[in-house]
């Protein structure tokens, strides 16, 4: 039988100071905040009767080939493919990035399309988007975007999302900063307790 991770989890944090263990709280609580945000979105999408291509090609006569249709319908498959791979996993990657005016930008990458977050609570960014290229990179790798913005990364996480009993969670989760070296987590189920983060 191996370690419990939750034991390992708690010897680990016992010799990390306390402010970076209030850190990592901070950490795991926006991470499962973002799980449930992406998640809801996802399912709410899926929920509303998708439009079909003969409706939105209604109006447009010269369009309403089979060709056109066949390409909507592929469209709109390959959007409500995405909607459900983002209800179960959604986001693989917490990137924190800092500009060059100092500004910090905390960023989830997706391995799918991402989706719309209303008022922008979350940014999400698909892994085989430029910004989603900061899930790769060690922290202080420097990369530059397209518009010639560069962004420095100050802090990684890998994660592993996974739903039990309607609680989001991260397992085998691993966390890298600036002021940390990178450790494995398992991030707790649920904001309400964040006891493998230590006291």
């Amino acid at each position: 039988m191996g370690d419990d991770p939750r034991r390992t989890n708690s010897e680990q944090m016992m010799s990390i100071p306390q402010d970076t263990k209030e850190h990592l709280k901070s950490v795991a609580s926006n991470t499962l905040e973002a799980f449930e945000v992406v998640s809801a979105v996802a399912n709410s999408g899926l929920s509303e009767r998708p439009a079909s291509p003969e409706d939105v090609l209604a109006s447009v006569n010269t369009l309403t080939s089979r060709n056109a249709i066949g390409v909507l319908d592929k469209i709109f498959d390959e959007n409500r493919n995405s909607l459900r791979h983002l209800l179960h996993e959604p986001a693989i990657a917490r990137v924190v990035a800092v500009d060059e005016e100092s500004n910090r930008r905390t960023y989830f990458i997706c391995r799918t399309s991402p989706v719309k977050i209303p008022d922008n609570e979350v940014q999400l960014a698909s892994y085989r988007s430029p910004v989603g290229r900061l899930a790769s990179l060690p922290v202080g790798e420097i990369i530059e975007l397209p518009r010639g913005e560069l962004l420095e990364v100050t802090e990684r996480a890998a994660l592993q999302p996974i739903r039990t009993e309607g609680e989001w969670d991260s397992i085998n989760s691993v966390l890298e900063g600036e002021t940390y070296a990178p450790s494995n987590s398992r991030f707790p189920p649920g904001p309400r307790d964040f006891g493998a983060f230590g006291g």
